[in-house]
Order: structure tokens, then sequence, then C-alpha cells
């Protein structure tokens, strides 16, 4: 990190050991790219952030979902008025981790709310183009079991409902115990009609109101260890190389995190809570 020759550095350390790390990285004169989720509190990601914006150096962070070919094309599909005016979007993550019925125990960080839900919290505003102003949201433990000695206590489960300040509602379900298999789909509800991932064998379904279907197909696999190496790593180095804009923020990162952060704290007082 604090050799002259480097320029840049991709810190993949756990959540909770990120900011010193990236911070120190920045003061020294390096280019960060951070992997999701940005810390696990708004307080510590907005610390990370002021540093960057003041070095004037490039950061960014991994959230690799809105490159997926899959999402690339809802997003394109909307903005196009295919479905009209939006209305709701729900949108699930559910991992397939056959560790969780053998026993295995994980440390607080590998859990549902921070490690898959922060992924579709930024997928989700990235989409509707707006941000969340309040959640509810219920945090479970259905399985899991945390690591001996770990100061937080890991959770499997997460269902949030997230208040748009554009008047869209959200629906986000992020899950470590889809033992079917990945579950990853997204449906975009409009006044028109609606836009679905990951549906009906396609990478994308149309369906209109007029009652008629268009299916959008790739050639990449469906894989997750195959979908989630996106060009964000190039894009990252091009930003550098030629001076441009990063693709995803550090405000991006603190506003997902700001989700999350919402979703835990809902989860725990069991009431709406206001996020901004």
């Amino acid at each position: 990190m604090f050799d002259e020759n480097v320029d840049a550095v991709l810190i993949s350390t756990p959540p909770d050991r990120h900011a010193e790390p990236a911070i120190a990285a920045l003061k020294h004169g390096k280019h960060v790219l951070l992997e999701k989720p940005m810390t696990l509190s708004v307080k510590e990601a907005e610390a990370i952030n002021e540093v960057a914006k003041e070095s004037g150096l490039k950061f960014e962070l991994l959230h690799v979902q809105r490159f997926y070919p899959q999402h690339a094309k809802a997003k394109e599909l909307l903005e196009s008025g295919a479905i009209g005016k939006l209305i709701t979007a729900r949108t699930v993550l559910g991992n397939n981790e056959p560790d969780v019925l053998a026993g295995r125990k994980y440390p607080g960080w590998m859990d549902a709310l921070f490690n898959i839900s922060v992924h579709r919290a930024d997928l989700i505003r990235w989409l509707v183009g707006s941000e969340v102003k309040g959640v509810y949201a219920q945090v479970d433990r259905l399985l899991s079991e945390t690591i001996e000695g770990d100061i937080r206590e890991t959770n499997d489960h997460v269902t949030g409902i997230l208040q748009f300040e554009n008047g869209v509602v959200g629906t986000l379900i992020a899950s470590k115990l889809s033992f079917h298999g990945e579950d990853r789909s997204t449906t975009l509800i409009g006044t028109k009609g609606a836009i679905i991932t990951f549906a009906e064998g396609h990478d994308v379904v149309l369906k209109l109101s007029d009652g008629t279907t268009q299916y959008f197909d790739f050639e990449s696999s469906h894989e997750q260890g195959v979908l989630e190496f996106t060009d964000l790593h190039e894009r990252f180095a091009l930003s550098i190389l030629n001076n441009t804009p990063v693709d995803v923020t550090g405000e991006d990162g603190i506003e997902a995190v700001r989700i999350v952060e919402g979703f835990q704290k809902a989860a725990k007082e069991k009431k709406y809570t206001e996020i901004r």
C-alpha cells in the first residue's frame, strides 16, 4: 500500500475492517476500490468518503450487481418508458448455502443483513432512481449459528419494505437459505406492465398490460461465480487512466449502508423507521 510504485489498491477485508486501510491508502495517495458493504455504519462510511473527497483520488465501491446484463437491460427498459410509470419494485437475493444445514458457524459479518441485502439495497435504489426515506424490516436467525467469541450475532433471512422519495414502494428479501438454488429475481411493476429478471427460464421478461410478452436473453452464465465477474475493475482502472468519474461513488456506498442500517434499527424497534 505504501509502495510509491502502486497507484491503486483493492480492499476486500471483512467490512468491520474497511475504514482503517481505506483511509490510510487514500492519505498515502492511492486510488481505492473498496469491497461492499462500505462499512457497517453510516457514520464510518461518511468518514471514509470525506477523506476520499479531500484527497481528490478515485474512490469506488464494488457494487457489481448493477452491471449484470440482466439488470442493465431492466434499467434500459424502465427508462425507455416500456412499463409506464414505476409503482412498485421487488427484489430477491437468496444464496444456497448448504453448510448452514450442516451446522457450520459463521462470523457475524457474513450475514444476510450486511453481506447479502446490501447488494440489493444498492440495486433497487439504482433501478428506482430515488432515495429511500424510510423502511420496515424483519431480520431473523432461522438456522445459522455464530462462531464462538464473535461480538456480532449472525442472521440468515431479511425482509424489508422501502419507501422511496418518489413514491415507489419496494420490497427486498435477502437470505442464506435458498436451498433450492440461487434466487435472484427482480420485478419492476409500472402502469403499463412489468419487467422481471431471471424468470420463466429467461434473463429478462417484459410483460405488458396489452397481453404481449417479450423475452431477452444473454450468453452469460447464471452461475453466481460467473455473474459477479463484471467489468467494474476494468472501468475503475480506466477512470484513473482517463480521469473520468467512477460508476459507483462513495455516496452510493453510504446510501446502501444507510438502507441496511435502517433495516437493522427497524427490526430491533419493530416499527417504521425514517432514515433521512
